[in-house]
């Protein structure tokens, strides 16, 4: 064994000098063609209503606005969830929060774009949005089943401790702050094929929902990314930007880039997620834990719905 040893000593991530320096490619550095096109995402202003009327004709005569979309425009499957459904990329008639993508448009340049998505006129019915974790719990508003795991009797060895506590805390959101946002830049090819660079963490999930959003075969979709440029989980299941990215190229027939700023992109995208706790545990003088019963309900991405667990355990 070499006596050199690397404990303690400092050594460069691969990367590192690029990174520093400016030398490293993102994907809003890649070389664009000379017909790139850039997209831009129409939000809700409501955070739970009716949609009652669209009017997006100010939008599409908005200067250098080529096309527009809606979910009338997705040939295949109009949701991102990679595991539930739930998630559409364009909802048809019921908005679930604040900022929820209702169409997009590509323009002839990003200033132009995001202009344009500002004339939409949208008619909501409101709807009362529940809005607060304790509030869903009360309405018995989840989003799925609650979950159970218990092992042994943990109600009867709690009233059997000497000591006992009784509480509830939140836990708080956290908002995945990556140095590169959400972004991605579509390329056609030939045979309806399409060439993707995305700042994912999900490649090959972010390949399927653009394939079954197409309703194509998943080779047609080819993945690529070269550096994430921050992720924390931010960018492993969000792949709202691709598909719309890659929906707008493929009804035009053109690349076109989609990047969010930093405000939509937070107020899009999902967090890491809150938690509302319950408990009640059961321990001795010395601090052991004899037994705990403990509810978890969390809030997932924007929804106003939860998804709760009951923990009931003796030690």
């Amino acid at each position: 064994m070499s006596k050199e040893t690397f404990i303690s000593k400092t050594i460069p991530h691969d990367s590192a000098y690029k990174h520093v320096s400016g030398f490293a490619d993102y994907t809003d550095d890649i070389r664009e063609p000379k017909d790139t096109l850039y997209g831009a995402i129409g939000l809700s202003k409501k955070a739970h209503a009716i949609i009652k009327k669209i009017d997006l004709n100010k939008v599409k005569s908005s200067e250098g606005v080529i096309s527009v979309i809606t979910y009338q425009d997705i040939p295949g499957r109009n949701d991102v969830g990679p595991v539930f459904n739930g998630d559409p990329i364009f909802p048809e008639k019921k908005v679930e929060f604040y900022g929820q993508p209702l169409f997009a448009v590509a323009a002839t340049s990003i200033e132009l774009a995001r202009k344009a998505v500002l004339k939409a006129n949208i008619i909501y019915k409101d709807l009362k949005p529940v809005v607060t974790i304790k509030d869903a719990l009360d309405k018995n508003n989840l989003l799925f089943k609650v979950k159970k795991i218990k092992r042994g009797n943990a109600s009867k060895k709690i009233s059997n401790s000497k000591n006992f506590l009784k509480g509830n805390f939140t836990t708080g959101s956290q908002e995945h702050f990556y140095l590169e946002g959400q972004v991605a830049f579509a390329i056609p090819k030939e045979d309806n094929d399409l060439l993707i660079y995305s700042s994912t963490q999900h490649p090959s999930e972010t390949q399927q929902i653009i394939a079954k959003m197409l309703n194509q075969k998943s080779n047609s979709v080819t993945v690529l990314v070269r550096r994430v440029g921050g992720g924390f989980g931010g960018k492993e299941t969000n792949f709202m930007t691709s598909a719309i990215c890659s929906l707008l190229a493929h009804k035009i027939r053109k690349p076109v880039k989609l990047r969010l700023d930093r405000d939509d992109d937070i107020i899009i995208t999902g967090k890491r997620h809150e938690f509302y706790s319950d408990y009640e545990v059961g321990f001795n003088d010395d601090g052991e834990i004899k037994a705990l019963k403990l509810k978890l309900a969390s809030k997932l991405f924007g929804w106003a719905s939860e998804i709760a667990f009951n923990v009931s355990m003796d030690f």
